[in-house]
């Protein structure tokens, strides 16, 4: 059976209202009680209630309470301070309803005491502040309205020492659109009056400024400024009323939205009307929902015999289970998501109520299946790419047998064979390999585990190739992180180093196997073919000639020829070239065939050393051309011991300090005379032979 049972959905206007805007009063009434007869006092009580889901306005401390005479004159103005400020069940206490989201209400009391005595007409008092809350649907810039509670003493010439009624309960805060409402909005009066109950017009005040900070505003108080279609026997879409004599609210609201609404009380002894007692208070029309009870539909559970119940219910506060074990009376519980351990395998009714005990409850009904488990498992081999990997079943069904296997490789491919075929991975990587299990039962079971997948080394010693003898061939390792093994070894260089060479002297093949850190191997072969060198043969092989002599040279045996160094020869690719060498050197010749194959001859030339000298006998220094300055050439030699020139009375006008040493023509700066010079040279050969010379130099100028 499903009872009425209702939640405010989590868009409430409300949330919009109180997240937007600062706190506002939402609600009110001011009321007075003859406490003393003899000495005409009064406890005046001013109850309010605020929005306290945003931030802004607080109460009032102290709040400021006027009373007028009935010519609206200000009499006295009293601070009171409020009492404790609580929370304000937005529900009205109603046990069908809960609100969730952002919604709250405060409400406080304040209350003090005066004294009042006889007045013709009467007294009035009010409270007002400014303003209601932007949101409001039923009023026109609901943010420039304020809100004034009133109450009236009647004249003693009516009455002694009244008190006004007070309304029993505070109405629900949130309600909700398109249900029925019905509250007992019913007053209670100290003296016995009757009471009339009619919808009526909140007050605004007189001021957009907050008051009491800007000092009283006198009565009478206009009414709200109602939006277009509503009034005070209609403040909100739908339908709303009170019974004139029994109070009861009822209400039907079509659209969600927050509505300003106003109640009085009319209190009537004999005939004679003494007061009127107004109620001003705010209804959040919401969206809600009804109650449900749910339970999984749990098919069957393999294996476990302790199964966790999820709460899949809506609008639920209380819980009650029965798991349908009907070996034991222990199988309840309150908990919202309970778990329970079954004594065996089997079908069990299960049963959840909701809200057990209360008008809003629901019950629904389910079962549950437990059937024998079933243990998954697999095991695997790690290795490399392009090898097979050894999968194998390890599962196991003690009270049944497998029936279905399924195989996910984590590449996309599977297999429904107990034990597949060895399976090679073409890619390396990590791969979660899966196990999917089904016993005759029906029950199902996953292994996983995460298989590891190494790539093979890389290894490329190039393509097969075709070599000259003497030829040189260099192998980088391709992977330097693994090991490499060469078969065979033969003319191989720098084995274990990260350039391997080989110098091949005859045809070869060679295979390399690279092995990771993993074990993972990769091979490579390259066959290699050793063309013969051409037989170069270069003539004479050793020759001693004096300086200034010439060598013929010959060379045969191959088809092209390339002779060094370039220097003091006359043509490098003759086969028959000639050198007039100054000094000793020895001549290469590279001889290459049809195939491009080469080798190498050389021959030796030995220059005999002859040291000399030789100094011209005049030069002209200043005349700007080849005579400018004084040297001697000179032929092997390696050092001077003395280089000096004398004029003709003996004096010294220059000495030289280097074989390449020159004279100007100048002594300290002054050009020399023309005439005759001595001239005296000492010098070292290649062979450390000393060669003086002594002659003479004409200056000519």
């Amino acid at each position: 059976m499903i009872e009425l049972f209702k939640i405010v959905s989590s868009f409430l206007l409300v949330l919009t209202i109180c997240s937007s805007y600062a706190n506002h009063i939402v609600g009110g009434e001011l009321t007075y009680t003859c406490i003393d007869s003899a000495n005409s006092r009064y406890r005046i009580k001013l109850e309010l209630y605020r929005d306290c889901a945003g931030t802004g306005a607080d109460f009032d401390n102290p709040a400021r309470i006027d009373i007028y005479d009935f010519a609206d004159t200000v009499l006295q103005s009293i601070n009171v301070w409020h009492g404790p400020v609580n929370p304000v069940d937005p529900t009205g206490n109603n046990p069908c309803l809960i609100v969730t989201g952002n919604v709250c209400v405060e409400g406080t009391v304040y209350e003090t005491t005066v004294t009042l005595p006889p007045r013709p007409g009467g007294y009035q008092i009010s409270y007002q502040r400014y303003s209601r809350n932007v949101g409001i649907a039923n009023l026109v810039n609901p943010s420039a309205v304020g809100a004034a509670f009133y109450a009236s003493i009647p004249d003693t010439a009516l009455v002694k020492c009244n008190s006004s009624p007070e309304y029993i309960n505070f109405p629900p805060i949130a309600i909700c659109a398109n249900e029925n409402l019905i509250f007992d909005h019913s007053a209670s009066d100290p003296d016995g009056d009757s009471l009339v109950y009619e919808l009526c017009d909140p007050f605004d005040t007189h001021t957009d400024v907050a008051v009491p900070a800007a000092g009283a505003s006198n009565p009478p108080f206009p009414i709200v400024n109602w939006g277009p279609g509503y009034s005070a026997q209609n403040p909100l879409d739908g339908t709303i009323a009170i019974d004139s004599f029994t109070g009861e609210l009822t209400a039907h609201p079509t659209q969600t939205g927050l509505y300003v609404v106003g109640i009085c009380v009319k209190e009537y002894r004999g005939d004679s009307l003494l007061s009127v007692h107004f109620r001003d208070f705010q209804f959040y029309v919401v969206d809600c929902i009804d109650p449900t009870a749910a339970t999984i539909a749990f098919e069957k559970i393999c294996g476990d015999l302790t199964v966790q119940f999820p709460d899949s219910s809506i609008a639920a506060t209380t819980y009650f289970w029965d798991f349908g074990d009907t070996t034991t009376l222990a199988d309840t519980s309150n908990l919202q998501e309970p778990a329970y351990t079954y004594p065996d395998t089997g079908v069990y009714n299960i049963i959840l109520i909701v809200n057990k005990g209360t008008t809003c409850s629901d019950t629904a009904f389910g079962s549950i299946s437990l059937k024998p488990g079933v243990s998954a498992g697999l095991s695997f081999n790690d290795t490399c790419t392009k090898f097979p990997h050894i999968l194998t079943d390890l599962s196991d069904a003690p009270d049944g047998f497998i029936t279905d296997w399924k195989w996910l490789y984590g590449n996309g491919d599977s297999s429904t064979l107990q034990n597949p075929n060895p399976y090679i991975y073409d890619t390396s990587g990590r791969y979660e390999l899966s196990l999917i299990v089904t016993t005759n039962h029906g029950c199902i079971d996953t292994a996983r585990d995460t298989i590891e997948v190494y790539p093979e080394p890389f290894v490329d010693i190039g393509d097969d190739t075709i070599i000259c003898e003497f030829d040189t061939l260099f192998f980088p390792k391709s992977d330097p992180d693994a090991d490499h093994v060469w078969v065979p070894e033969d003319y191989l260089y720098d084995i274990d180093s990260p350039i391997v060479y080989s110098i091949p002297q005859q045809d070869i093949t060679y295979i390399i196997d690279a092995v990771s850190q993993h074990g993972c191997i990769y091979s490579d072969t390259v066959e290699i073919i050793v063309l013969a060198a051409p037989n170069v043969v270069a003539a004479p092989d050793t020759v001693t000639i004096n300086r200034g002599e010439t060598v013929q040279m010959e060379v045969e045996g191959a088809l092209t020829y390339e002779w060094s160094p370039n220097t003091d020869i006359d043509d490098i690719f003759s086969t028959m070239p000639i050198s007039d060498t100054k000094l000793s050197k020895t001549y290469h010749v590279i001889g290459t065939d049809t195939n491009g194959c080469t080798n190498i001859d050389s021959v030796v030339i030995t220059v005999r050393v002859r040291p000399e000298i030789h100094l011209p006998t005049a030069f002209t220094p200043g005349s700007g051309n080849i005579n400018d300055y004084f040297s001697f050439f000179h032929y092997d030699l390696q050092s001077i011991n003395y280089f000096e020139i004398y004029n003709r009375w003996g004096k010294k006008v220059f000495e030289g300090q280097s074989l390449n040493d020159s004279w100007d023509g100048n002594h300290r700066g002054k050009p020399q005379e023309v005439g005759v010079y001595i001239v005296k040279a000492s010098v070292v050969g290649l062979d450390n032979e000393v060669i003086n010379y002594e002659g003479t130099l004409t200056l000519i100028r």
